[in-house]
C-alpha cells in the first residue's frame, strides 16, 4: 500500500510512524515549525517557547482531537539554567602587550571585548586599545597588563571611554605596567566620561626600574557639558600606585560618591570643575621640565617636583574641551615622541 507525501516527510526512524495523513497544509507547516523549535531551541532567546504539537496518536486526524495536548517544557532553561532574563550580560576583556629587549613586539594577547591596533610609528610601538563593548557598566571587568623590556611602548585608546548607568555593581579596570632599565612607556588613554548613575573602580599600578622612563595620564569628565548633563548620583574610585626600584614613588587615590557635581562645586575641592586630570612624569632629570610646564599651565592647574626624577601635574577644567586644551600641550612637552593620532581626532 502506497504512502502519502505527508507520511514520506515525517516517517523518520527517530519518530513514531504516522497512522493517518495530515489533511490540512497548515498542520504540515506547524509541524515543521515545531521541528525547528526542538532542534534549535536557542534561536528563540531566553524566553519560554509556546507549546509545540506532538505526533498524532492512532485514530487522530488533527491535533484538535486531543483533549489536553501535551505541553513542552522550557528547553532553554533545561539546556542552560544560567541564562535568565534577570541576568544582564557583562563585558569582560583582557589585553597583554609585551615589548622585548630590542624594542620590538614580543607578545600580544587579546581576550573578550578588548582589542588593539598597532599603527606604524617611528621610534615607538603604539597600541591603540579598543573596547568593542562600547562602554563600561556595572559588573564589567577589564585587565590590561603590559611590559616594556626595551625600546618605547605607547598605550592609548581609540576614543574616550564611557561609563554608563550601573543597575548593580560597578565596572572595574585594572592596569599593571612594568618598565625595565632603559625602557620607556607612555600610558596615554583618553578621558573617561562618567554618566549619571555610573560606577567605576579604576586601578593603575606601575613598577619601573631606576633608569626607566614613564609618562602617564588619567582623566575623568563628569557628563557632557554641551548636552547639559549632570552626575547627581555615581561612584568613582581611582587609584594610582607607582614604584621605582622597589620603593614607593607615588601614591594617589580619589573617591567620589553621590552628587559629584555638588562635590566639585565646592571651593576647596573643584570650584565648579567637571573635568580633572593627573599627569605623572617619572624619568631621570624629569624635574628639569618644571619651569617650562608651569609656564603653559592655566590658572586651574598646578605642577610640582617633590623629588628628583618625578614631576606631577593636576589639571581642573570646566568641561571636556577645556581639559583637552590644557592637557595636550603638557603631554607634547613631556612625551619623547609625537602624541598618538587618536588624540587629534
Amino acid at each position: 500500500m502506497g504512502r502519502t507525501r505527508a507520511q514520506l516527510i515525517f516517517d523518520r526512524p527517530t519518530r513514531p510512524k504516522l497512522q493517518e495523513p495530515f489533511h490540512d497544509a497548515r498542520e504540515i507547516w506547524a509541524r515543521q515549525i515545531s521541528d525547528e523549535n526542538l532542534i534549535n531551541p536557542l534561536r528563540w532567546g531566553v524566553r519560554r517557547v509556546s507549546p509545540a504539537p506532538f505526533p498524532l496518536a492512532v485514530g487522530q486526524k488533527s491535533w484538535g482531537d486531543c483533549v489536553t495536548p501535551p505541553q513542552r517544557t522550557d528547553r532553554v532553561t533545561e539546556l542552560s539554567p544560567s541564562l535568565s532574563p534577570l541576568a544582564p550580560p557583562r563585558a569582560k576583556g583582557a589585553l597583554r602587550v609585551t615589548l622585548g629587549g630590542a624594542g620590538r613586539l614580543q607578545d600580544f594577547r587579546a581576550e573578550g571585548s578588548l582589542r588593539a591596533l598597532f599603527p606604524r610609528r617611528e621610534g615607538t610601538v603604539e597600541a591603540v586599545m579598543i573596547n568593542t563593548a562600547g562602554g563600561i557598566t556595572g559588573g564589567d571587568r577589564f585587565a590590561i597588563p603590559a611590559d616594556a623590556a626595551g625600546g618605547h611602548l605607547t598605550l592609548t585608546t581609540q576614543s574616550a571611554e564611557r561609563i554608563y548607568h550601573a543597575a548593580t555593581g560597578r565596572g572595574q579596570v585594572s592596569t599593571e605596567l612594568n618598565i625595565a632599565e632603559g625602557a620607556a612607556l607612555s600610558w596615554l588613554p583618553q578621558e573617561v566620561i562618567l554618566f549619571d548613575g555610573g560606577a567605576l573602580r579604576r586601578r593603575l599600578r606601575i613598577d619601573m626600574a631606576g633608569g626607566a622612563h614613564l609618562l602617564a595620564v588619567e582623566s575623568v569628565i563628569l557628563g557632557r557639558a554641551a548636552m547639559g548633563e549632570r552626575v547627581c548620583h555615581g561612584q568613582l574610585q581611582d587609584e594610582i600606585i607607582i614604584n621605582r626600584a622597589g620603593r614607593a614613588l607615588f601614591r594617589d587615590a580619589v573617591r567620589l560618591e553621590g552628587d559629584m557635581h555638588a562635590h566639585l562645586a565646592r571651593r576647596a575641592i573643584g570650584q565648579g570643575a567637571t573635568g580633572f586630570s593627573t599627569v605623572i612624569c617619572a624619568a631621570p632629570q624629569a624635574e628639569d621640565h618644571l619651569d617650562a610646564i608651569r609656564a603653559i599651565l592655566p590658572q586651574t592647574a598646578a605642577v610640582s617636583a617633590p623629588q628628583k626624577g618625578l614631576l606631577r601635574i593636576r589639571i581642573l577644567a570646566e568641561d571636556g574641551f577645556g581639559l583637552r586644551r590644557a592637557l595636550v600641550p603638557v603631554l607634547r612637552a613631556l612625551s619623547p615622541h609625537d602624541l598618538p593620532r587618536s588624540w587629534s581626532l
